[in-house]
Protein backbone atom coordinates (compact mmCIF):
# COMPACT_ATOMS: atom_id res chain seq x y z
CA UNK A 1 0.00 0.00 0.00
CA UNK A 2 1.16 3.26 -1.16
CA UNK A 3 1.29 5.63 1.71
CA UNK A 4 0.39 9.39 1.08
CA UNK A 5 2.45 12.38 2.50
CA UNK A 6 0.67 14.82 4.25
CA UNK A 7 0.29 18.58 2.91
CA UNK A 8 2.80 20.46 5.59
CA UNK A 9 1.00 23.51 7.73
CA UNK A 10 3.64 25.57 5.51
CA UNK A 11 2.47 24.05 1.99
CA UNK A 12 -1.10 24.71 3.37
CA UNK A 13 -0.98 28.46 4.03
CA UNK A 14 1.05 28.42 0.66
CA UNK A 15 -1.70 27.45 -1.22
CA UNK A 16 -4.36 29.36 0.82
CA UNK A 17 -1.99 32.71 0.00
CA UNK A 18 -2.13 31.66 -4.04
CA UNK A 19 -5.80 31.17 -3.92
CA UNK A 20 -6.13 34.38 -2.09
CA UNK A 21 -4.16 36.70 -4.81
CA UNK A 22 -6.04 34.61 -7.83
CA UNK A 23 -9.28 36.07 -5.65
CA UNK A 24 -7.94 39.44 -5.45
CA UNK A 25 -6.69 39.79 -8.79
CA UNK A 26 -10.14 38.45 -10.55
CA UNK A 27 -11.96 40.79 -8.36
CA UNK A 28 -10.08 43.55 -9.38
CA UNK A 29 -10.03 42.99 -12.68
CA UNK A 30 -13.89 42.36 -12.74
CA UNK A 31 -14.36 45.80 -10.54
CA UNK A 32 -12.09 47.63 -13.20
CA UNK A 33 -14.64 46.42 -16.08
CA UNK A 34 -17.15 47.08 -14.28
CA UNK A 35 -16.11 50.67 -14.06
CA UNK A 36 -15.03 51.04 -17.65
CA UNK A 37 -18.67 50.08 -19.07
CA UNK A 38 -19.87 52.89 -16.23
CA UNK A 39 -17.44 55.27 -18.12
CA UNK A 40 -18.53 54.81 -20.96
CA UNK A 41 -22.49 54.55 -20.54
CA UNK A 42 -22.08 58.02 -19.44
CA UNK A 43 -20.16 59.26 -22.04
CA UNK A 44 -23.11 57.45 -24.60
CA UNK A 45 -25.36 59.31 -22.46
CA UNK A 46 -23.56 63.11 -22.39
CA UNK A 47 -23.29 62.21 -26.31
CA UNK A 48 -27.10 61.39 -26.73
CA UNK A 49 -27.52 65.41 -24.49
CA UNK A 50 -25.31 66.76 -26.73
CA UNK A 51 -26.88 65.60 -30.04
CA UNK A 52 -30.62 66.52 -28.58
CA UNK A 53 -28.90 69.95 -28.12
CA UNK A 54 -27.91 70.55 -31.32
CA UNK A 55 -31.13 69.32 -32.72
CA UNK A 56 -32.87 71.94 -30.30
CA UNK A 57 -30.43 74.63 -31.58
CA UNK A 58 -31.56 73.67 -34.94
CA UNK A 59 -35.35 74.32 -33.98
CA UNK A 60 -35.04 77.08 -31.39
CA UNK A 61 -31.76 79.21 -32.73
CA UNK A 62 -30.00 78.68 -28.79
CA UNK A 63 -29.22 75.91 -26.30
CA UNK A 64 -31.93 74.74 -24.04
CA UNK A 65 -30.33 76.17 -20.78
CA UNK A 66 -31.25 79.57 -22.62
CA UNK A 67 -34.58 79.25 -22.33
CA UNK A 68 -34.15 78.96 -18.71
CA UNK A 69 -33.57 81.84 -16.44
CA UNK A 70 -30.13 80.63 -14.36
CA UNK A 71 -31.62 82.10 -11.30
CA UNK A 72 -33.88 78.75 -11.59
CA UNK A 73 -31.99 77.06 -8.44
CA UNK A 74 -34.35 73.73 -8.97
CA UNK A 75 -35.41 72.98 -12.28
CA UNK A 76 -31.89 71.34 -14.67
CA UNK A 77 -32.07 73.34 -17.47
CA UNK A 78 -31.80 70.07 -19.73
CA UNK A 79 -35.36 69.80 -18.67
CA UNK A 80 -35.93 70.71 -22.50
CA UNK A 81 -34.64 68.10 -24.04
CA UNK A 82 -37.00 65.50 -22.22
CA UNK A 83 -39.45 65.34 -25.42
CA UNK A 84 -36.92 64.38 -27.90
CA UNK A 85 -34.52 61.79 -25.86
CA UNK A 86 -37.71 60.30 -24.39
CA UNK A 87 -35.92 58.88 -21.40
CA UNK A 88 -35.18 60.45 -17.96
CA UNK A 89 -32.70 57.20 -17.56
CA UNK A 90 -30.22 59.51 -19.51
CA UNK A 91 -29.97 62.20 -17.41
CA UNK A 92 -28.67 59.85 -14.42
CA UNK A 93 -24.98 58.50 -14.67
CA UNK A 94 -24.52 55.11 -13.77
CA UNK A 95 -21.91 56.06 -11.25
CA UNK A 96 -23.77 58.78 -9.62
CA UNK A 97 -25.72 56.74 -6.61
CA UNK A 98 -27.20 59.89 -5.24
CA UNK A 99 -29.19 60.90 -8.15
CA UNK A 100 -33.07 59.62 -8.61
CA UNK A 101 -34.68 58.93 -11.80
CA UNK A 102 -37.89 61.62 -12.99
CA UNK A 103 -40.65 59.42 -14.12
CA UNK A 104 -42.20 62.08 -15.59
CA UNK A 105 -41.33 63.55 -19.16
CA UNK A 106 -42.41 67.27 -17.96
CA UNK A 107 -39.72 67.32 -15.27
CA UNK A 108 -36.64 67.48 -14.42
CA UNK A 109 -35.37 68.75 -11.15
CA UNK A 110 -31.70 68.45 -9.57
CA UNK A 111 -32.38 65.49 -8.24
CA UNK A 112 -33.01 64.11 -11.52
CA UNK A 113 -29.69 64.59 -13.47
CA UNK A 114 -26.37 63.92 -12.55
CA UNK A 115 -24.71 66.72 -15.06
CA UNK A 116 -24.35 70.28 -14.55
CA UNK A 117 -25.07 72.29 -17.86
CA UNK A 118 -23.78 75.64 -19.44
CA UNK A 119 -26.15 78.56 -19.69
CA UNK A 120 -23.53 80.58 -21.78
CA UNK A 121 -22.10 78.04 -23.95
CA UNK A 122 -21.73 79.12 -28.06
CA UNK A 123 -22.49 76.76 -31.13
CA UNK A 124 -19.93 78.73 -33.08
CA UNK A 125 -17.42 77.77 -30.91
CA UNK A 126 -17.10 73.74 -30.66
CA UNK A 127 -14.46 73.82 -27.42
CA UNK A 128 -16.96 75.59 -25.76
CA UNK A 129 -17.88 73.31 -22.41
CA UNK A 130 -21.94 72.51 -23.09
CA UNK A 131 -22.14 70.32 -20.04
CA UNK A 132 -20.31 67.43 -18.08
CA UNK A 133 -20.58 65.15 -14.28
CA UNK A 134 -21.85 67.64 -11.53
CA UNK A 135 -19.55 66.26 -9.50
CA UNK A 136 -16.95 69.45 -10.46
CA UNK A 137 -15.47 71.88 -7.79
CA UNK A 138 -14.26 74.76 -7.01
CA UNK A 139 -11.41 75.57 -5.14
CA UNK A 140 -12.14 71.91 -3.49
CA UNK A 141 -15.54 72.52 -2.86
CA UNK A 142 -18.37 70.79 -4.32
CA UNK A 143 -21.51 73.84 -5.75
CA UNK A 144 -25.27 73.75 -6.29
CA UNK A 145 -27.28 75.95 -8.66
CA UNK A 146 -26.40 78.78 -10.85
CA UNK A 147 -22.96 80.12 -10.38
CA UNK A 148 -20.96 82.44 -12.62
CA UNK A 149 -17.10 81.58 -13.05
CA UNK A 150 -13.91 82.92 -14.44
CA UNK A 151 -11.71 80.86 -16.36
CA UNK A 152 -8.96 81.36 -13.31
CA UNK A 153 -10.75 79.67 -11.17
CA UNK A 154 -9.32 76.53 -9.55
CA UNK A 155 -11.66 73.62 -11.00
CA UNK A 156 -11.42 69.77 -10.31
CA UNK A 157 -13.58 67.23 -9.65
CA UNK A 158 -14.74 64.95 -6.84
CA UNK A 159 -14.20 61.36 -6.19
CA UNK A 160 -17.57 60.16 -6.00
CA UNK A 161 -18.08 59.12 -9.66
CA UNK A 162 -15.40 58.38 -12.26
CA UNK A 163 -12.29 58.33 -10.07
CA UNK A 164 -11.50 61.97 -9.83
CA UNK A 165 -12.16 62.30 -13.03
CA UNK A 166 -15.14 63.61 -15.26
CA UNK A 167 -16.66 63.40 -18.33
CA UNK A 168 -17.27 66.56 -20.33
CA UNK A 169 -19.61 67.32 -23.59
CA UNK A 170 -18.68 70.12 -26.19
CA UNK A 171 -21.02 72.32 -28.21
CA UNK A 172 -19.73 70.22 -31.28
CA UNK A 173 -21.41 66.98 -29.28
CA UNK A 174 -17.87 65.54 -28.49
CA UNK A 175 -17.78 64.01 -25.22
CA UNK A 176 -14.48 63.50 -23.01
CA UNK A 177 -13.16 61.99 -20.18
CA UNK A 178 -11.13 64.50 -18.13
CA UNK A 179 -9.05 64.83 -15.58
CA UNK A 180 -8.10 67.51 -13.42
CA UNK A 181 -5.23 69.19 -15.37
CA UNK A 182 -6.96 68.97 -18.75
CA UNK A 183 -9.85 70.35 -17.12
CA UNK A 184 -8.50 73.65 -16.05
CA UNK A 185 -7.12 73.55 -19.57
CA UNK A 186 -10.15 73.40 -21.27
CA UNK A 187 -11.50 75.68 -19.15
CA UNK A 188 -8.61 78.42 -19.48
CA UNK A 189 -9.05 78.23 -23.02
CA UNK A 190 -13.08 79.31 -23.23
CA UNK A 191 -13.04 82.06 -25.51
CA UNK A 192 -14.78 84.35 -22.54
CA UNK A 193 -13.62 85.38 -19.24
CA UNK A 194 -16.75 84.25 -17.52
CA UNK A 195 -19.12 81.60 -18.08
CA UNK A 196 -22.28 80.57 -15.96
CA UNK A 197 -23.12 76.97 -14.94
CA UNK A 198 -26.32 75.48 -13.39
CA UNK A 199 -24.28 72.63 -11.14
CA UNK A 200 -27.46 70.08 -9.62
CA UNK A 201 -25.77 69.33 -6.09
CA UNK A 202 -27.76 69.34 -3.08
CA UNK A 203 -30.42 67.44 -1.42
CA UNK A 204 -32.32 65.05 -2.97
CA UNK A 205 -36.23 66.47 -3.93
CA UNK A 206 -38.93 63.81 -4.49
CA UNK A 207 -41.78 65.44 -6.56
CA UNK A 208 -45.05 64.08 -7.62
CA UNK A 209 -44.21 61.57 -10.40
CA UNK A 210 -40.63 60.57 -8.86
Amino acid sequence: MVSRRAFSLIELLAVIAIVALLSALILSAVHGSKARVKDVTCSSQLKQIGIASVMFDGEEGKYPAAKMPNTNRFHSPLQPLLPIIGDTRVFLCPTDINRVRSASLNLLNRSNTSYFVSYTARMDNPEAILAGDRNVTWDGALMTGANQFRRTNGFGWWRDMHRWKGNVLLSDASVRLTPTKQLAARIHNQRTPTFDWYIPNGDVVITPGD
